[in-house]
C-alpha cells in the first residue's frame, strides 16, 4: 500500500480529497491528516508516509515551508501540492523543491489518479535503486521494499 498523508486547513477540502482518494480504490492508504505544516511535521515523525499532499496557504506553517523542512530533515516523502492558487511564484518554488505535481482545487479525479500513478512509478524506481545499491555494497540495512504485489527484481551476480 502507498501511504498518503494529507495537509489541508479547510475541513471541506480535506474530506473531499480523502473521499476522492478512497474512491480510486487503488493501492492507497491515507495514514494521517493535519490542518497545517507544523502539525504535519509532528505527525510525520510518528507516521511513515510515501506521499504528502499539502495545501500551500495555511496558518502557522505553509505547504512550501513544510516541504522545505521535510527535505532539510532528509525525509524521503514525495511532495504534491494541492492549491486553489495558480500563482507563478508558488509553482516556481514548488519545482525547485522537487514537487511531484501541482494540482488545482477542486481536484478532478482523473488528475488525482494520474498524479498518484506517477508518484507510484517514482516510488518504485527509488526503491529499486536503493535496494540495488544496498545489495551491491553489502550494507547491513539491505531490504527489499515491495510497493506492490507485481514488483519484481532481478539480481545478476
Amino acid at each position: 500500500m502507498i501511504k498518503i498523508f494529507l495537509v489541508e486547513d479547510e475541513v471541506f477540502a480535506l474530506h473531499a480529497l480523502e473521499r476522492k482518494i478512497e474512491d480510486l480504490k487503488g493501492q492507497y492508504e491515507i495514514v494521517g491528516t493535519a490542518f497545517n505544516g507544523e502539525e504535519a511535521l509532528a505527525r510525520l515523525e510518528e507516521v511513515p508516509a510515501d506521499i504528502v499532499m499539502t495545501d500551500i496557504r495555511m496558518p502557522d506553517m505553509d505547504g512550501i515551508t513544510l516541504i522545505e523542512t521535510l527535505k532539510e530533515r532528509d525525509q524521503k516523502i514525495l511532495p504534491v501540492i494541492v492549491s486553489g492558487y495558480q500563482e507563478f511564484d508558488y509553482a516556481q518554488r514548488a519545482v525547485r523543491l522537487g514537487v511531484k505535481d501541482y494540482l488545482l482545487k477542486p481536484v478532478k479525479v482523473a488528475e488525482l489518479e494520474k498524479c498518484l500513478s506517477h508518484c507510484v512509478e517514482q516510488l518504485m524506481e527509488q526503491a529499486k535503486k536503493e535496494n540495488a545499491v544496498s545489495f551491491m555494497i553489502g550494507e547491513d540495512s539491505f531490504r527489499m521494499n515491495v510497493l506492490s504485489e507485481s514488483t519484481s527484481f532481478v539480481v545478476v551476480y
